[in-house]
This record gives structure tokens, sequence and C-alpha cells, in this order.
């Protein structure tokens, strides 16, 4: 009698990764095993470029409570490894392992939402914007759209009516198959606002929200895209945003031939996100503390050869309770090329909980310094910002942290900063940080 097949695993060969995806529910569940023991058991083990799958013998030894190690039976390198010629696994092994020994405990803090092909990018938007706001959102979002194109209306209601359900299942009023149907409302609102035409509304703000959403959801679906920018999209439509407690460019201008004359300026309409130039090293203690200083010809006659210095800033931060920073990993090389700044974006973590960061006043023209930690992330996995994936991480009770996953949430065995050392192609794209 043939050895059961123990479940199904999905290779990723852009990522390197194994995963679940949306339509499964749980990944399978590994036999019983003492510390040292090892036992062999079967997979349908799935190449989700090829779509093929075959059935794969793989010998699992339980090394301590937590962690397991994977190695296939057949194959070169499993008989290399037994005749001790050499100690090498396969890159699918490494990720077989990797996936049993990460986010093994399925976290009850929010229902996940459904990958709805190629969707990860806005799953992990969503989630990161409903972390940020706690409080029930509806009657705000009601008051804002009152007067706006029926579905621009349509869509934030629905967005605010799915974003206080996410709450309401923490406290037990809301199922997850009722947040499931409010997801799939959203969804099919996000659809009908894409698809219109652009003379359906004469509002110019409307005309370049529905050529965004048109771009992601229909003449470039099923393609990755920036969580920024639909986060962006979801902040304007639904009035979240507090530009007057929003970081922004602070500018100190000094006329060289004098330079007791002295004077500032500011971004009026500051960044949803504000961007984080990764070039050169430094965490976010150190991006904060950095002055940009240049010498510039204003266009004002009587001022002439300008020192100018910049920092970021804000209009008193005090009032400044939660900030908004996009990492920004894509560069450019001499050619052109766009690539990931993978190392810079990794270190832009403190490893500490809590950390000052410097903020300049623009009430008092003086720098204070602020506590700050790390509230949500958006991560980026993968060697293209273009492809790869995206989720979710959100600080939990005791300091612990969360993964949204898509439909997939779990509890992290590690810290924030372990969990970026231990996985070589995740890095920090959009943070949140709360004012301790």
């Amino acid at each position: 009698m043939s050895e059961a097949i123990l479940g199904s695993l999905y290779w990723s060969p852009e990522n390197r990764e194994v995963f679940i995806p949306s339509e499964v529910a749980d990944k399978p569940e590994l036999p019983a095993l003492e510390v040292g023991e090892t036992k062999e058991i079967k997979f349908e083990f799935h190449n989700d470029r090829s779509k093929r799958f075959e059935v794969r013998t793989y010998r699992v030894t339980r090394k301590d409570a937590e962690t397991f190690d994977f190695n296939r039976v057949g194959g070169v390198r499993s008989f290399l490894n037994l005749f001790n010629i050499f100690k090498l696994r396969s890159a699918q092994s490494k990720a077989i392992s990797k996936f049993f020994n990460e986010d093994t405990t399925v976290a009850e803090i929010l229902p996940g939402f459904k990958n709805k092909n190629q969707t990860c990018f806005m799953n992990a938007a969503l989630k990161q914007i409903i972390i940020d706001n706690p409080q029930p959102i509806i009657d705000k979002v009601i008051e804002h759209t009152k007067n706006k194109p029926e579905a621009h209306k349509d869509l934030a209601i629905a967005f605010a009516r799915l974003s206080d359900a996410c709450h309401d299942f923490k406290s037990g009023q809301k199922t997850k198959r009722e947040v499931a149907r409010l997801f799939d409302e959203f969804y099919h609102q996000l659809q009908a606002f894409a698809k219109q035409d652009l003379t359906s509304t004469s509002e110019r703000n409307d005309q370049d929200f529905i050529t965004c959403m048109k771009r992601m959801f229909v003449t470039e679906a099923n393609r990755q895209h920036d969580p920024n920018e639909f986060g962006q999209f979801i902040y304007d439509i639904t009035g979240l945003r507090d530009k007057e407690n929003e970081l922004r460019l602070c500018r100190k201008m000094v006329r060289q031939s004098n330079t007791s004359d002295i004077d500032y300026k500011t971004d009026s309409n500051p960044p949803t996100y504000y961007p984080i130039d990764l070039a050169g090293d430094g965490n976010l203690v150190d991006k904060f503390s950095h002055v940009f200083s240049e010498s510039y010809a204003r266009t004002d006659p009587n001022w002439g050869e300008t020192n100018r210095f910049s920092r970021i800033g804000c209009n008193n931060p005090d009032t400044l309770t939660t900030m908004r920073l996009q990492a920004k990993v894509t560069g450019l090389n001499n050619s052109g090329t766009p690539f990931k700044r993978t190392s810079e974006a990794r270190a832009l973590i403190p490893e500490q909980d809590v950390f000052e960061l410097e903020l300049f006043n623009n009430t008092t023209k003086k720098v204070d310094k602020c506590k700050f930690k790390i509230k949500a992330v958006v991560v980026h996995s993968g060697s293209d910002s273009k492809s790869g994936h995206y989720y979710t991480l959100e600080r939990g009770a005791n300091d612990s942290w969360i993964k949204h996953n898509d439909n997939r949430v779990t509890h992290l065995k590690t810290g924030l900063h372990d969990h970026f050392t231990r996985n070589k192609t995740a890095v920090p794209h959009l943070i949140t940080l709360e004012l301790v």
C-alpha cells in the first residue's frame, strides 16, 4: 500500500519561494515528530510557472521544537549527500524548510483578503490603511463623499464598510464570511469605477483616478503594480488624509551676501506617503537627521545667490500621531535600467523598537525630537519591484508581529528586524510610524 500524499506545495521559480495560493485554505500539516526523528513524506509539488505538478518524496527531520529540515529523496544532490561527498540542498528544499519554519500559527487579528489574480499589491495596501485607521470611518467617508459622483461615493463607502467590519471582527461583531462579502463588494465597486468612461465625470481629480484604476485593473490587469499608488488613491477618494498633520519637505533659505536674511518655504501639498531616498547608507534615524544643502540662484533679484537647507518636517510634531513613509526601493543605474535597492531598503529598519527622530517644526522653525515605533509595513519580496509579491506586517500585542499575506494571516516567530535579515529579497516599501 503506497503512502498517502500529505498535501500540495506550490513553487514560484521567480521568487524561489514556496507559497500557498489564495484558493487554498491552509498549508499541509506535518506529522508528529520527536526532536531528532526523521520521516519520509510525500507532496504534490506544483510549479507555478509551468502549471505542472508531480509527486515528490522528502525526508523531514525535526531539529528542535520549532524547526524542521527538508531534503528531497531522489535526485543528484541526495545521492551525493548519501555518500557524504557534498552537503547540498536544492533551492526548493531550502524553500520548503523556510516555508514550514515560519509563520506557522494562524492569527485571528484580522481576516485575510483573497488574491483576485495579481492583486497582492492592493491587498497589502488595504490592510495597512485599515490597520492605520482603527476607529469607525463610515460617517466621515459619507460626509466627505456626499457631493461626489455616484461611482466615487459607492467605492469610498464600500471601503469604509470593509474597514469598519475588519475592526468589528476583532470584537466578535462580524464574522469572516461577512468580511469576505464586504471585500467582494468593495472589489466589485472598484471594477465598476475603473471601467467608467472618462466623460462620465467632469471632475478633474476623478478623471485622474479613473485613468489610474483603469490601468491597474483593466488595461494592465494581472500585472504587479505599486501599493503606494493604490494607497494614495484610497486615501484621496475617502477623505481620510489630514494634510495639516502630514510630513513635508521644509526649506530654510539664507542669502549668501547677508546671512541674517532668512526665509522659509514648505510643501503646500505633501505626499500621502513621504518618499525616503535610499541613496547612501543609514536607517530611519539617519534619514531624518540628514540636512540637504545646496546653493542656487533665487528668482527674486533682491536675493541673488542663496543657500538652501532642506529637511523632513511638519507643521507641528506635537499633533503628528502617525507618519506614512515610502521607501524608494527602485533606483536607476548609469544606463537608465531600473534596479531594486535591496540592501539600502533593508538597512532602513532600526534594530530598536522605539527610536528618536528629528523633525523640523514648521511653526517654531526649530528641530524637535520625537519618539516613534513602527506600526505597520508593506513588504515587497522578490528580485524585481515590477514582479514579486507584496504582503503587510502589523505590530501586534506585546510587540509581536502579524503577517497579512493575502487570505492568510499568521504570527511571525521573529521580530521585524530579524524578519528582513532572514528573508533576503524582502524589503520595506510602505512604513507607518506611530508616536510613542
